[in-house]
């Protein structure tokens, strides 16, 4: 009888652990899939945030390259403004010397 009952206890004792067991499990199991959820979402909204300061940064070199672009640009064509004047006038300076030759030939 002693053994008996020392069988069903060792047996009671066994299914009380082998139960804890599976409990703790499940709630091992239910901690870590929070926790890759929780990673997970950490991570997701890392490199959102990396996305949007790596999208400013870019605009930011993009708008500066326009500006300098712009500026070079403008500054060509003011050069390009500057030396056609020039060559007009210089035309028109030298028509005019050939007509002031020309009326003063007529003249004389």
């Amino acid at each position: 009888a002693i053994d008996e009952e020392r069988e069903k206890t060792k047996e009671a004792i066994k299914a009380a652990i082998e139960e804890e067991r599976k409990e703790t499990k499940e709630v091992v199991k239910a901690a870590i899939d929070e926790e890759r959820e929780k990673t997970k979402e950490a991570v997701k909204a890392a490199i959102e945030e990396e996305r949007k300061e790596t999208k400013e940064v870019v605009k930011a070199a993009i708008d500066e390259e326009r500006e300098k672009t712009k500026e070079a640009v403008k500054a060509a064509i003011d050069e390009e403004r500057e030396e056609r004047k020039k060559a007009i006038k210089a035309a028109i300076d030298e028509g005019r010397e050939k007509t002031k030759g020309v009326v003063k030939a007529a003249i004389d």
